[in-house]
Parts: structure tokens; C-alpha cells; sequence
């Protein structure tokens, strides 16, 4: 396939060099240099007569019947033409590439997802572009596939997200150069009244600060990145608690990402909707998809597993209380944060009111005579001074 996208990359370059060559070579008939000619001088005499003659010829072709132009050259019109086919080929290519890759990968994981849901697929009857595999094609490049009925989770939503193969200029310019991946993301939707609420991820050091400014919930509850001693140095661990981390991070789950670290992207569990705002709790896994497809099934096995180890977490009574006294604290936070933003927009409209009043005055005042201005300021002025007085109240016995 490489070699592929290498002969047409190659035949964009030649058809823009043949247009750029083209348009070059008829703006290059139009200049000269007089020093290149030999005689030019003497030469002059026989161009003036030529340009008599011409003049001449000239004046007898405008009483014979004028014809069209007859176009001799089509450089610009052939070399757009072979873009046109090469993005054609490219989109054709890329996009059944893009499809058959989808296939595949479900069929690496059919037999697994069909073991551990009683529903995989969409409801009969939808809409799908791959009917028989039962995914959802949302674009040339993004595929989706629903599962519900599990006892651990109320369903998984699987995201393919592949190279963007069908636009010529993404997939052999952007793609080519910055390496971009074909990725699978697998999304649980947790049971919120059996899970409890915490936050943990496990991500690649390089993007751990980029992806905690993405998700507010690893900045406010996440805490510092540490590594662990028996963890791939590449990786680190974001969490709330060190027991939700000792709990989770177990010698099955070490093994499983030192051994596939290199298609391992992040672990992401979390009760602040991550995933989709109906659902709190949820987990989300994703790495790079796998060539191998028994990779594909051993990685699918282990999100389940993982899946599985996160539904029967029980945090410890002091555990559950500092996790409870995170979320009010930031909600305290977040209240006297909209609080103020409220009573500021109130200050502003205010500061807007008195300001409107206040032109509207000093348009008044330029109507009248001094004698009324005068006379309307000390009426503003008592009214104002009885507005700033306190009022008291008379009780009544």
C-alpha cells in the first residue's frame, strides 16, 4: 500500500512540474535579450521594412473573413486533468482501504464481543453502510460499532478513527510526514449506582500535560503524574487516591501494558462525563490498531478485563469520604466563581444604566438656558442625596 501512495505522489509531483514547466515556457517566448543577437545594428533597416510589409498584410487580412483562433497547446488543461485523476484514484483507493480495514478489524473481534454482550450491533433495521458487520459509517475514515448487555457496564461504544486515506492531500502530505495512526477507542458506560465516583488514567509521559488541559476532571482531581517501578518508563499514572491506583494497577494489568506499549495510547476512568454528558461514569481505552489480528482480540480482552476490575472497586470508607470532599469543594468553588461572574454582570448592567441616565441628562442640559440648568442640577442633586439616605422603618405596636 506504501508503494502505492508512493507512485502517486510521485505522479502529483510530474503533473505539477509538467503544468509549471508549461506555463513557464509560454511566458518565456515573450522576452528577449538584444545583447544575445549578433548584428542588431545593422538589422534595424530590415526590420522597419518588415514591419511595413507587415503592417501591410495586415490591412488586407482585415477585408478577408475573420476566423476563430485555433488553439495549439492544451499543457494547462492536460496537466489539471491528470490532478483530477490522481485524486479520483486516491479517493476511490483510499476509501475501500478505509472500509476493508473496518471489516477486518471486526472480524478480529467478533467472536470475543459476541461472548461478552447479549446485543452487538445496531437495533435491526438501521441505517449502516456495512450492514453485515453492523457498524455505523459516519465518514470515509470514522466507523462506529454498538454493544449493550453486560453485566459490568451498561454498554460499549467501539470507535475506529483511521487515516483519512481518501483525501490526497491529508493522506500523502499531512499523514506522510507527521505519522498519524489508525486508532481504536473503546467507551464503557459505567452503572453509576454500582461504581464509585473517583478519577484515574493511565497515559504516555510525553502527552500527559496535553491531555490533562483537555479534561478538567485529571486537573481538578487527578493530581500529580507518577511512575510506577514495574511500569513501562514511558508510562504514567494519573489518580485521586494511591488506593484506587494499588487497587487497579495489578500485576495482570502491568504485564498486559508493558507488553503492549507500543500500540497503548491511554486508560481514562472518570465521573464527570467524559464520554457523553447522559452517562457520569465511564472508561475509556485506546490504542493503535494492531496489523496482527489476534493483537486486535488480545487487546479487545483485556479492555474487558480491565472494564470488569473497575466495576467491582469499592473504595474504603476514608477513601470514599476524601473523594466526596474533592467534588464539594469544587463545586463550592465552581458556585462562588458563578456567584461573582453574576454579581459582576449585575455591577456592569448598573454601571450601563447610570451611564445611559447620565447622557441623557447632559443632553437635556444643553437644551436649556443656564438658569434651568442650574435649577435642574439642584433638583437631581436633593434627589440624589435623599436616595443615599438609610431608611428606617417604623414599627408598629
Amino acid at each position: 500500500m506504501k508503494s502505492f501512495y508512493f507512485a502517486l505522489l510521485l505522479l502529483s509531483v510530474i503533473c505539477f512540474s509538467f503544468l509549471l514547466t508549461s506555463v513557464q515556457g509560454a511566458r518565456s517566448g515573450e522576452d528577449y535579450d538584444e545583447e544575445e543577437f549578433v548584428g542588431f545594428e545593422a538589422k534595424k533597416e530590415l526590420d522597419l521594412t518588415e514591419q511595413i510589409i507587415q503592417r501591410i498584410s495586415e490591412e488586407q487580412k482585415e477585408l478577408l473573413p475573420q476566423l476563430p483562433p485555433q488553439r495549439t497547446d492544451w499543457y494547462l488543461e492536460i496537466g489539471y486533468g491528470c490532478l483530477i485523476v490522481c485524486y479520483l484514484i486516491n479517493f476511490f483507493v483510499g476509501k475501500r482501504t478505509n472500509q476493508n480495514l473496518a471489516v477486518a478489524w471486526y472480524k478480529s473481534v467478533q467472536e470475543v464481543l459476541e461472548q461478552n454482550f447479549t446485543r452487538v450491533g445496531m437495533a435491526d433495521g438501521a441505517n449502516t453502510s456495512l450492514t453485515a458487520e453492523k457498524f455505523v459509517k459516519e465518514a470515509h475514515n470514522l466507523f462506529k460499532l454498538k454493544a449493550t448487555g453486560r453485566a459490568s457496564c451498561i454498554g460499549l461504544q467501539a470507535t475506529l478513527n483511521l487515516k483519512k486515506r481518501h483525501d490526497l492531500i491529508t493522506s500523502l502530505i499531512i499523514e506522510t510526514f507527521m505519522g498519524t495512526t489508525d486508532t481504536v477507542t473503546l467507551d464503557f458506560l459505567l452503572n453509576e449506582e454500582s461504581v464509585d465516583n473517583y478519577v484515574f488514567a493511565v497515559l504516555k509521559k510525553k502527552e500527559e500535560k496535553k491531555y490533562k488541559k483537555e479534561h478538567e476532571d485529571l486537573a481538578d482531581f487527578g493530581g500529580n503524574a507518577q511512575s510506577l517501578d514495574n511500569l513501562n518508563s514511558t508510562l504514567v499514572v494519573v489518580s485521586e487516591l494511591e488506593e484506587i491506583t494499588e487497587s487497579l494497577m495489578t500485576p495482570n494489568v502491568l504485564s498486559a501494558l508493558n507488553t503492549n506499549q507500543a500500540e497503548f495510547i491511554r486508560i481514562h476512568v472518570s465521573d464527570q462525563s467524559i464520554v457523553s454528558p447522559k452517562y457520569k461514569n465511564t472508561l475509556s481505552i485506546e490504542f493503535k490498531l494492531p496489523s496482527n489480528p489476534e493483537k486486535v482480540a488480545a487487546l479487545t480482552k483485556f479492555a474487558l478485563q480491565f472494564v470488569d476490575a473497575v466495576a467491582k472497586l469499592k473504595l474504603s470508607k476514608p477513601a470514599k469520604a476524601k473523594t466526596e470532599k474533592h467534588r464539594s469543594k469544587l463545586l463550592e468553588a465552581k458556585n462562588k466563581e458563578t456567584l461573582a461572574q453574576r454579581q459582576e454582570a449585575i455591577q456592569q448592567k448598573k454601571i450601563e444604566k447610570l451611564q445611559k441616565e447620565k447622557e441623557r441628562m447632559n443632553e437635556q442640559l444643553a437644551k436649556l438656558s443656564p438658569d434651568e440648568q442650574r435649577k435642574l442640577e439642584e433638583k437631581m442633586a436633593k434627589k440624589e442625596k435623599k436616595r443615599m439616605q438609610p431608611k428606617v422603618r417604623v414599627l408598629k405596636g
